[in-house]
């Protein structure tokens, strides 16, 4: 059984990397079950609820060029402080954004983009016309 082999093997990855127990059961699992695509969300799903525990929200800044740390500190305070909860803010470069920032935050996303700007410029032109 290929699912079977693949599960020894990646419980035995695990283990040899130190992780627990219980991630070498679930990894298991998902190889026995030919499910392991799901490792992805679920590191994601386990990330944003260990974060929401310590009162932290997690949020992506989307960006033309990638934020210097100066820049990622200064916009992960206001974040902090439109919300009142201390920010995680990841970064993300999407050169088609053009300029300026798009915010993904508790399920919302804040579009301060040129992209958007140039979007809304146009649709207001079509409209005029």
């Amino acid at each position: 059984m290929p699912g079977e082999t693949r599960a020894r093997v990646l419980s035995s990855v695990v283990a040899l990397a130190g992780g627990s127990e219980q991630l070498g059961r679930l990894v298991t699992l998902l190889a026995k079950r030919e499910r392991l695509e799901m490792l992805g969300a679920l590191r994601v799903s386990y990330q944003e609820q260990l974060l929401a525990a310590q009162g932290i929200v997690a949020a992506t800044a989307v960006s033309a060029v990638s934020l210097d740390e100066a820049q990622t500190k200064a916009l992960a305070g206001a974040l902090g402080a439109a919300v009142g909860k201390a920010v995680a803010l990841a970064r993300q470069v999407e050169p088609a954004v053009l300029g300026g920032v798009l915010v993904r935050m508790a399920g919302r996303n804040y579009d301060g983009t040129v992209r958007a700007q140039l979007h809304a410029l146009r649709n207001r032109l079509a409209a005029g016309s």
